[in-house]
């Protein structure tokens, strides 16, 4: 019995330790590499958003493929494929520890390190605007406005910092503050669908007052599906994709702030 369970203790151990990937990894100094190399990968691979095996992937690389190293980071690399940024294990780089601990790159200064969210790329995106926004010649407030932007515009984008992303938007190109767009997406269409709840519902008087019902029906509680308008009679309702409306005189869907049906 004794046996069994000293085992059972180290069996986790014992399988951990045949899968580089999910050995815990030893701290490794974090540094850019002065210029990117660019190096194959040795099994079909995946890129991740941060450096933890349980991190999101954000793509998935086939055996063979060059991508682009930016920089060592924890045990993985920082790296670029298909102009998307993110990590890779470096199992699928080196094959082992001992190889991706040898290999020293030159480094950037530590003093001019910069951060991953101030990191630009070229990943381009579409993005739309809630409101009528500036569109800036550099990345500054202070800088001059170049084109209005009207309010609800779809405009191509691409990461600039974590402050700004780089626009276009009708042949002018320029800067724009990220807190004005409040949907991303691949395509202009994803785009609209994804921003949908943030504006009207073009939905008939009966569809609303059917989806209402039904949503109601299916809560298991009233008091946090429903909150009534401080200002008004109506309530506020959270709807099947999670934007928050209430009801006008006319029965259509007015969006306000999702905060409102917390």
């Amino acid at each position: 019995m004794k046996q069994l369970v000293t085992f059972l203790f180290l069996l986790p151990l014992l399988v951990s330790a045949q899968n580089p990937l999910s050995s815990p990894l030893p701290a490794e100094e974090i540094y850019r590499f002065k210029e990117p190399v660019n190096m194959p990968v040795l099994e079909d691979a995946v890129l991740r958003n941060y450096t933890t095996i349980n991190a999101n992937i954000i793509a998935k690389i086939p055996k063979g493929t060059l991508i682009e190293l930016r920089g060592k980071d924890s045990g993985y690399y920082r790296a670029v494929y298909k102009d998307m940024p993110g990590f890779i294990h470096f199992v699928y780089i080196d094959g082992d520890y001992k190889t991706f601990k040898s290999k020293n790159y030159p480094r950037v200064p530590a003093s001019q390190f910069v951060s991953y969210e101030d990191e630009a790329n070229n990943l381009v995106q579409y993005g739309k605007v809630k409101l009528e926004s500036d569109l800036k010649l550099e990345p500054s407030m202070s800088s001059k406005t170049i084109y209005t932007i009207p309010e609800g515009s779809v405009l191509k984008i691409t990461h600039h910092n974590s402050s700004y992303w780089a626009a276009e938007i009708n042949g002018n190109k320029g800067y724009l503050g990220k807190t004005y767009v409040i949907a991303t997406g691949k395509t202009p269409e994803e785009v609209e669908k994804i921003a949908a709840p943030a504006g009207e519902s073009e939905q008939t008087v009966e569809q609303v007052l059917v989806e209402t019902n039904q949503y109601l029906k299916s809560s298991n509680s009233k008091k946090t599906s429903l909150r009534r308008v401080s200002t008004s009679s109506n309530y506020y309702i959270r709807g099947p994709r999670g934007g928050c409306y209430y009801l006008t005189a006319s029965g259509r869907k007015q969006y306000v702030d999702r905060s409102l049906c917390n």
